[in-house]
């Protein structure tokens, strides 16, 4: 295909924008992530996104639902409905400290959450209706989690959607899980390319060719979403999802 000429360095606020309704599309099957990558060119925003079609195709095409800013309870869940080892120490520990200060990545969080997004923020509100539905049917509580995963941390973990929203999981809780309640689905590579090291793949990365799995007999898609700004957990966390069914990504590094 031709080369995609680089685009000039985006502040987050213009990000946000760049890639609004970028997860409903690749879901819908209408796009590639990579396009709205904000290294490699514009994304194509003369095509609406198809927010039924990505809905229906979230809810009936994926075995699981997790929420990188409940990502030990992710972990736990994931483990919960498909009966596996938890290697605690792979699964749970940041494998990419990075220099950037918290202060920075709340303030980029802060911007890109301020652009709304109606086709991302449905779809993840979508996401965590099945999500939290997921841990009250696999009837998960703290003792629970630390017999499925032994050695895992749930120090910070909410074990009731009601929990989790009174505690709003802002940066100033565990530094790295974004921040407020009504954020949308994107999330930005401009953080990393600010200096948040730890963390860089968007949701859109982990949705890339999800519709593919609308088509699997088993419903074995795994997809991970998260608010806009929180970061990403460890590269080999996100490998031990991927053992465990179909994680797709369009990491560029």
């Amino acid at each position: 295909g031709p080369a995609w000429p680089r685009s000039t360095r985006m502040n987050a606020t213009a990000y946000a924008m760049h890639v609004r309704g970028t997860a409903t599309k690749m879901l819908a099957g209408q796009m590639s992530g990579a396009r709205c990558n904000s290294r490699w060119g514009a994304c194509d925003t003369s095509v609406e996104p198809d927010l039924s079609l990505a809905t229906r195709r979230l809810k009936e095409g994926f075995a699981f639902v997790g929420l990188t800013e409940e990502w030990a309870l992710s972990v736990c869940l994931f483990h919960a409905a498909f009966p596996s080892p938890c290697r605690a120490i792979s699964e749970f520990d940041n494998a990419r400290q990075g220099s950037g200060s918290a202060a920075e990545r709340r303030a980029v969080a802060s911007d890109v959450a301020a652009v709304r997004d109606p086709y991302d923020e449905a779809l993840y509100a979508v996401a965590t209706d099945l999500f939290w539905a997921a841990v009250e049917q696999h009837s998960l509580t703290r003792a629970a989690c630390e017999r499925i995963c032994p050695g895992g941390d749930f120090d910070r973990t909410s074990f009731t959607r009601e929990a989790s929203a009174e505690q709003g999981w802002g940066m100033e809780r565990g530094g790295d899980r974004g921040v407020g309640s009504g954020e949308s689905v994107n999330a930005s590579r401009h953080v990393r390319r600010h200096g948040d090291g730890p963390h860089n793949t968007s949701p859109i990365s982990l949705l890339h060719a999800g519709a593919r799995a609308r088509g699997a007999a088993d419903g074995s898609g795994v997809v991970a979403f998260r608010r806009t700004g929180a970061a990403r957990r460890p590269s080999r966390s996100r490998q031990r999802l991927h053992e465990g069914g179909h994680l797709y990504s369009t990491d560029r590094d």
